[in-house]
């Protein structure tokens, strides 16, 4: 006979992880309501909810004995420490203390996910991240469709119909990384290759009415290199795992084509890019940012600035970078910025090579340890790969992890999804005993 204690005590070992995986759907929706006078409406309520949550999984982690993550631990503390004394040692150090909890939030949520429980907080996250991801991508496409039931005021006055897919997260093209950070929920739920690829498709369809080019770019190349690490790093047969893909991937191939050219937005600022690049004033104004970045980083190529000095000194450098003459093109083009739309720029310029340095240093570990992975994981490892790329390409356009909702979250992902430093991994462990059996749908 099974004792109230034997049939709670499942329970009780995965409360925490149930708890975390509400937390995550929690803080999507978090906001402050438009009835409401507010400075920020989004950022500051999810920030406030992911320190609340950071220091929480702090004192838990004090207690998590993880000798496998140690080397990795000391090398994220190691840049935790660089960043915070490059910032608070230089003159006027409290100027930039915003930015720097927009890099301290990821850099803690990556370490403190190290020492979780990988195989119990797993499935609730991803759980959570379907969750959560549905829920903002009905919200989203409601507004595009001018049906909003929480910013009406605010996005019915919009003619942009992808600037109008807020959801809850505050800005169209930060909604469309969130959901991309979503859509690894599906590597650990959706047990088909074939039937992921295309869930993830659909994901991407979505992401393509916001226009947001560095999300759709960065989505298809995330997708790409998943898939292709999973077919050459699969041991097996390599042409039987390639013809499983061919169909998925033709009709991804064949929706990221019709997005652009049957979505009037997004067909726009991609074709204007290709054919007038120098017409552009997201292009234009990102090389003025580009060339603000690389002259700080020529000042002090070893330390940088520290975090938030891109913001102070972005003005006052305009005049050096921007030539003698100024034409209305010129004037027309610039914005005020307070990051560089290229987080490696900005990492340089304001935490020099030894910045660089420690977080390549993290990457190259990381990327060893995803490469001795077997088969037994390789779902974390495609999931690993497919949010790296994400974050990378993505990176490389706008600035993904200083957002207060994807960066936070994709870090404490990848601190949860790496693999284990061990020698000898060992399986993980059998699929319980169910009922309902759904793996005949795909699912897990």
């Amino acid at each position: 006979m099974i004792t109230p204690y034997q049939f709670l005590k499942p329970l009780r070992q995965m409360s925490p992880f149930l708890c975390l995986a509400g937390f995550i759907v929690v803080l999507s929706l978090t906001h402050i309501p438009s009835t409401l006078e507010a400075l920020n409406y989004f950022d500051s309520p999810k920030r406030f909810l992911w320190s609340v949550c950071t220091v929480m999984l702090s004192a838990s982690a004090l207690f998590a004995r993880r000798e496998d993550q140690r080397a990795r631990s000391f090398g994220v503390m190691v840049c935790i420490v660089w960043i915070l004394f490059r910032s608070l040692v230089r003159e006027g150090p409290i100027i930039g203390l915003d930015e720097l909890v927009n890099w301290m939030l990821p850099a803690a949520l990556f370490g403190i996910g190290l020492t979780l429980d990988r195989e119990r907080s797993i499935k609730p996250v991803a759980w959570a991240l379907i969750l959560s991801g549905g829920i903002q991508a009905i919200l989203m496409m409601t507004q595009y469709m001018g049906i909003d039931p929480l910013f009406r005021p605010i996005t019915g006055a919009m003619d942009y119909r992808p600037g109008r897919m807020l959801g809850t997260v505050g800005y169209h093209n930060q909604a469309a990384d969130f959901l991309a950070v979503c859509s690894v929920g599906l590597f650990f739920v959706v047990h088909s290759p074939a039937l992921r690829l295309l869930l993830t498709g659909g994901v991407l369809l979505v992401v393509g009415l916001t226009a947001s080019r560095a999300g759709i770019v960065g989505m298809v190349g995330a997708m790409a290199a998943s898939e292709l690490s999973r077919l050459l790093l699969t041991k097996g047969n390599r042409r039987r795992i390639a013809l499983q893909l061919l169909l998925p991937a033709t009709v991804v191939a064949i929706l990221a084509g019709c997005m652009v050219l049957f979505m009037p937005a997004t067909r726009e600022r991609f074709t204007d890019v290709l054919r007038h690049p120098e017409r552009v004033p997201a292009i234009s104004s990102r090389l003025t940012m580009a060339k603000v970045a690389c002259a700080m980083w020529a000042e002090k190529p070893f330390t940088g600035w520290g975090a938030g000095a891109f913001a102070m000194q972005y003005l006052d450098r305009l005049g050096d970078v921007l030539p003698d003459e100024k034409t209305h093109p010129d004037i027309k083009d610039l914005v005020y910025a307070r990051e560089t739309h290229n987080e490696t720029l900005q990492i340089a310029a304001e935490f020099g090579l030894l910045g660089l340095a420690g977080l390549l240093c993290l990457v190259i570990c990381a990327g060893v340890s995803l490469f001795r992975v077997g088969d037994t994981d390789s779902s974390r490892r495609n999931a690993c790969i497919f949010l790296f790329f994400y974050m990378l390409i993505s990176g490389m356009f706008a600035f993904p992890w200083q957002t207060a909702l994807a960066g936070p979250l994709a870090a404490l992902l990848l601190g949860i999804m790496l693999p284990r430093m061990d020698r000898h991994p060992s399986p993980p462990p059998p699929h319980p005993p169910s009922q309902w059996d759904w793996r005949h749908m795909g699912l897990r």
